[in-house]
């Protein structure tokens, strides 16, 4: 017998099968879903067209009554009336229940129970599995009995002018055209049902012939398998002679064609990193030694390019000579060299997760401590103030407490770095020009850096405006440039660039750390000693510095990062040993008119006669504030109490100018002092103060726009033009 004869034959048996399957009950149609059969969106057109042909209203359900599809063309009368009354959706239910009862003879044809419209439904039943109801109706005849529709729409609590309305609005039809409709919806729902049958059935045939041919492709799987082990090298090694055979997949996988390399050992070795070549020896040593039965090691090989790959390499001796040495030897390599750059890009970012953790962790420390040492920091810089001002220069005691203002200014100064790594610190955003910002500083930061260093200056002249505190760029500038400044050793260049950038989502997911967005870039350049990894890794910590001690705190690029940071935006470094260093900071772009305000602002001492109420709950700040404001001239009222304040307010008497006022206190905040106070006294001007950090004020509102606030600690000079400003301007 021929081939051809066989494969008809084979054919011929495959369609009989074929039938059969057409022809056999479902197995199992428990487990059959609506949705498993049909396609909803194809169901809901057809369901739609049905109703706008028809005039009927149609919806499928399930055969507990959850519909399937969203309701085509129903009335307003049982929508939005009677199915909204407790009784009236009660009856629906029980009617659409009664509908939906398993009918194999014909639809079902009845009065609604709910009204008494006509309705009709038909059942979706595949392979004896009832699936879902296909119902319709919401139509009346021609001689529907009003009055007994007004009785029902008593009954159901309905309103009745409204119900007769919508009434009205409900198509008519005789019985025997509704009985028709219902006829042809009976017939479309069989012709569903029976497709649906089919199309299982050859489901389940598709299914056992694929069952086949995957048992098949395993089989002929688990023979290639065997001899080539699919992507992974195969190789045999006859320890003896030394000769190797080497699948054809084993050279591919390095860029050679089978055959263009010897069949030895030597081969294999060759190619073989050389600071990995150590451990694969001992490895296979070991299996040759019998002092192990198998062994896998991961090591790099050079491909025909050059390039290298990382091999997992895999073997074990099937043969051994009386004394336990392998006579003949097999294994597998496989190419990991992915795997290796997921697991590498995986410690970076896990070090990276870390890294930010432990800067957080850092940044919690720094603004958990802010508010009590501004606090004692205010009362030792208030009283040298005030002691300073009792006594002439020339007086010893005078320069000990310049001594101590001095060291408080320092204080301060560490605190303020602190709370900006901290991003906590207290700011007032505005639009600037950063062009502007920056060339007002150029002079300074020339003098910063010294004679021997170049400064060179880039501006993008179409630069975006950007939002952000200015001092808190002036602060930026400093720490950039003396970092570029400290990392040159004689002569040198700094450059200070700007230019507009924009980063989309899949170039940020190529480079860490970058956000998508359109940023505006400030970078200072230098030519200086460059960093390795390990001090890239660092450079961002409080504290961590590479200059020798007293020469530096470490916390300069801590401050920018943490100012950048609270400004949502990023920093990114690019550095080598001896190749220079840049240091690119970017912030978000804003739009409007940029301000050229580089936040500098003279503060002259200067006093007043206004009465000024001072509350504070700590003693010894408002002693100090008190004798503050009284050394100005002014008349000071304080308290430690809210609700004394209120107290010392009441009355035509108790005028006040200005009211000083802490922001957190333990009877009422700040702002709801100012807002009773203001509703006796509607012109009093208010300044609030704190010592906290910024994250906690701002849910006071102290830190909105038109808002006076002033951050502890202050000095003697900084509270009398804050005092004046907000009197003489508000």
């Amino acid at each position: 017998m021929d081939d051809s004869a066989i494969g008809s034959r084979h054919s011929l048996a495959l369609l009989e099968q074929r039938m059969a399957d057409l022809s056999c009950p479902l197995a199992s149609p428990t487990g059959i879903t609506f949705e498993d059969l049909f396609d909803p969106a194809l169901i809901q057109r057809i369901q739609d067209e049905f109703a706008a042909a028809t005039g009927v209203a149609s919806i499928i359900t399930r055969p507990d009554g959850t519909p399937i599809t969203e309701p085509s063309n129903f009335t307003r009368l049982c929508s939005a009336i009677i199915r909204t009354t407790e009784l009236g959706c009660a009856n629906c239910f029980k009617s659409d229940a009664a509908l939906g009862r398993y009918h194999p003879n014909g639809p079902i044809v009845q009065r609604c129970l709910s009204g008494g419209l006509w309705d009709a439904g038909a059942s979706i039943t595949v392979g004896g599995h009832h699936v879902a109801n296909w119902l319709i109706g919401q139509v009346r005849n021609e001689v529907q009995d009003e009055a007994a529709m007004r009785r029902y729409a008593r009954t159901i609590g309905a309103d009745e002018a409204a119900f007769m309305e919508a009434f009205a609005e409900v198509p008519s039809m005789s019985r025997e055209q509704f009985g028709r409709i219902a006829q042809a919806l009976f017939t479309l729902a069989n012709q569903l049902s029976a497709s649906a049958y089919q199309n299982i059935q050859q489901a389940r045939s598709m299914s056992e012939r694929n069952k086949a041919v995957a048992a098949l492709q395993l089989s002929e799987e688990r023979f290639r398998l065997a001899m080539e082990a699919t992507r992974d090298g195969l190789w045999d090694w006859d320890v003896v002679s030394g000769e190797v055979y080497y699948s054809p997949s084993y050279w591919a996988m390095l860029g050679y064609e089978a055959g263009e390399q010897p069949q030895d050992a030597a081969a294999w070795m060759g190619m073989i990193h050389p600071r990995d070549r150590e451990a694969v020896l001992a490895a296979n040593n070991a299996c040759i030694e019998n002092r192990c039965d198998s062994f896998q090691v991961e090591y790099r090989m050079q491909t025909r390019d050059g390039s290298w790959k990382w091999i997992q390499g895999r073997g074990r001796a099937t043969s051994r000579g009386e004394d336990g040495r392998a006579i003949r030897m097999v294994g597998t390599h496989i190419d990991i060299t992915e795997r290796k750059q997921t697991e590498e890009e995986r410690e970076k970012l896990e070090a990276q997760l870390l890294q930010s953790q432990k800067m957080e962790s850092v940044a919690r420390l720094a603004g958990g401590i802010a508010h009590d040492f501004n606090n004692m920091l205010m009362v030792i810089q208030g009283h040298a103030d005030l002691a300073m001002m009792d006594m002439v220069p020339d007086n010893p005691a005078y320069h000990r407490f310049q001594a101590i203002r001095d060291v408080v200014d320092r204080s301060v100064d560490l605190t303020r770095q602190l709370l900006a790594f901290a991003r906590k610190q207290p700011i007032a955003p505005k639009l600037l020009d950063i062009n502007r910002v920056i060339e007002k500083m150029l002079g300074m930061m020339r003098r910063l850096i010294g004679e021997d260093i170049t400064l060179t200056w880039l501006p993008d002249l179409q630069l975006w405006p950007v939002s952000a505190d200015p001092s808190q760029i002036d602060q930026i500038l400093v720490n950039l440039c003396v970092n570029a400044r400290d990392a040159i050793a004689g002569v040198g260049t700094v450059i200070v660039e700007t230019r507009n950038c924009s980063f989309d989502a899949v170039y940020c997911a190529a480079h860490p750390g970058y956000s998508p967005g359109d940023y505006v870039r400030i970078s200072v350049e230098d030519n200086g000693c460059g960093m390795d990894q390990e001090t890239l890794a660092q450079i961002f910590e409080p504290f961590f510095t590479t200059k020798r001690a007293g020469k530096g705190t470490g916390l300069g690029l801590a401050t920018v990062y943490g100012i950048v940071r609270q400004n949502n935006g990023f920093v990114h470094v690019d550095s080598e040993p001896g190749q220079g260093a840049v240091l690119a900071v970017y912030l978000p772009r804003s739009t409007g008119e940029a301000s050229s305000d580089g936040g500098q602002h003279s503060m002259t001492v200067a006093g007043g006669s206004e009465r000024i109420l001072v509350v504070e709950d700590e003693p010894a700040i408002l002693a100090m504030a008190t004798a503050m404001l009284q050394h100005l001239g002014y008349s000071v009222l304080s308290t430690t109490s809210s609700l004394e304040a209120l107290q010392m307010c009441a009355g035509d008497a108790a005028r006040i100018d200005l009211l000083l006022t802490d922001v957190i206190m333990p009877e009422m905040n700040g702002r709801e002092l100012a807002d009773r106070l203001l509703v006796s006294q509607p012109w009093i001007k208010c300044l609030f103060m704190s010592g906290y950090t910024a994250d906690i004020i701002a849910h006071q509102g102290v830190l909105d726009a038109g808002v006076h606030f002033l951050q502890k600690p202050f000095s003697h000079a900084a509270l009398s033009a804050k005092v004046r400003q907000v009197l003489e301007n508000g």
